[in-house]
């Protein structure tokens, strides 16, 4: 069973370029000029976190796969997440290497406009010290506008590799690769 919790005046969705979050009717990255287009600010006002990193400048909707939580942060948080976040911040946790058990997952999503996304996980612990987790997501769908543009095609992996030499110890090592090719 997956548990869905809300969080009052919270609004998450994912753009082209990006997650859009609202906290409190503080807006991530939006300004409204007139009725018809919106332009970026150079700095959002309501940050996105990814394992506790800040994902400026990146496509933040991309890491949105094998999660273990949301934390919605409501703001101002500078002085915890050393960012200028006067709205809050949501911090996305991915999925953490286990030592003590073997795992794996997958789905596969399709829907209209050629529309076919993929998600998988592998959770492989060696030995009693060192947890590898290999996770993946892709997107395709075809273009809502007649002159071929507004498409997607993205490609993500991530590895995560756990050591914990002592009970005591641990470190863990991310590294994700993100391929947009989309118009």
């Amino acid at each position: 069973d997956e548990m869905i919790l809300r969080a009052s005046n919270v609004f998450i969705n994912e753009a082209g370029d990006g997650l859009r979050v609202s906290i409190r009717g503080i807006s991530s990255t939006e300004t409204h000029r007139g009725d018809l287009y919106t332009i970026s600010n150079s700095m959002p006002v309501v940050a996105v976190n990814t394992d506790g990193v800040f994902t400026a400048g990146r496509k933040s909707g991309a890491n949105m796969f094998d999660l273990e939580r949301v934390e919605v942060l409501m703001g101002p948080q500078s002085t915890i997440y050393a960012s200028n976040s006067p709205g809050g911040i949501v911090n996305v946790v991915t999925g953490s290497p286990k030592i003590d058990q073997y795992d794996m997952s997958g789905k596969v999503e399709f829907g209209n406009y050629r529309n076919m996304q993929t998600e998988g996980m592998l959770n492989v612990p060696i030995g009693n010290r060192v947890a590898i987790r290999t996770s993946f997501m892709t997107s395709s769908r075809g273009p809502y506008m007649s002159n071929g543009s507004d498409d997607d095609n993205t490609k993500a992996v991530r590895v995560k590799t756990l050591f914990k030499p002592t009970e005591k110890f641990s470190i863990t090592l991310s590294g994700q690769y993100l391929l947009d090719q989309g118009m």
